[in-house]
Formats: C-alpha cells, sequence, structure tokens
C-alpha cells in the first residue's frame, strides 16, 4: 500500500516490496538474499544524490556481502540476527524519506523525483 500512496521512485518500490518478499516468510535463508540485487541494481542506475546515496549503498553491501558463519545459539548464526536489521533499517529509511517528500515536497533527502528522471530514452 506505502508504494501506492507515497512519492516513490522505482527502485525504491522495488526495495519496499523485496524485503517484504524476503523478511515475511518465517524462515528466511540467506539464499533468499539475491532477491536484494534487482532493488540495488535500479538504486545504482538512478540518480541518486551523494548526501544519501552512501547510506543505501552502505546498506544494501552490509546485506549482500558474506558474513562470518559465527553460530551464536543451537541453529543461530550471526546472519539470521544481521541480515533481518539491515532489512529493517532499509525498510524504514526508504519510507520515510518517500514519506518526508510527500508532506513536503521541498524537504527531499537528495532521492526526491527530478525532471532528469522522467526522461526519455
Amino acid at each position: 500500500g506505502a508504494c501506492l500512496l507515497l512519492p516513490m521512485k522505482l527502485w525504491e518500490m522495488a526495495t519496499v516490496a523485496t524485503v517484504c518478499l524476503t523478511m515475511l516468510p518465517q524462515g528466511s535463508p540467506d539464499y533468499r538474499l539475491i532477491h536484494m540485487m534487482i532493488p540495488f541494481a535500479l538504486f545504482v542506475n538512478s540518480r541518486t544524490d551523494r548526501a544519501t546515496g552512501w547510506l543505501y549503498t552502505l546498506l544494501f553491501s552490509l546485506l549482500l556481502v558474506p558474513k562470518p558463519f559465527i553460530v551464536i545459539a543451537h541453529e543461530t548464526s550471526l546472519n539470521s540476527i544481521l541480515n533481518p536489521i539491515i532489512m529493517i533499517v532499509l525498510l524504514t529509511h526508504t519510507l520515510f524519506a518517500a514519506w518526508n517528500r510527500k508532506t513536503n515536497p521541498l524537504f527531499d533527502f537528495g532521492c526526491g523525483p527530478s525532471l532528469q528522471d522522467n526522461r526519455t530514452v
């Protein structure tokens, strides 16, 4: 619903949908993170300001980089704790930026729609 009500770019809509797709099933192993390559590729090809682009780059990178397999509890690894936290931060920041564009179009985190994003090729 948020993708329809908030002014979001294509990569932001793909990020919200993919994070929900990855996190909503009860068991979500790391191999499902391959789906995050789609919003990451859309993000890389978008015109995002460096002021906020670094945060998205960091979050996508932390999500996609292999982490050491450290078992914390019986069958719980460090990945099963860190990856959901990273995805929640990514989802929250994406929705917050879109909400700020909706409530105050002049206040933009540098990732709002611009005339150059609507160019025709």
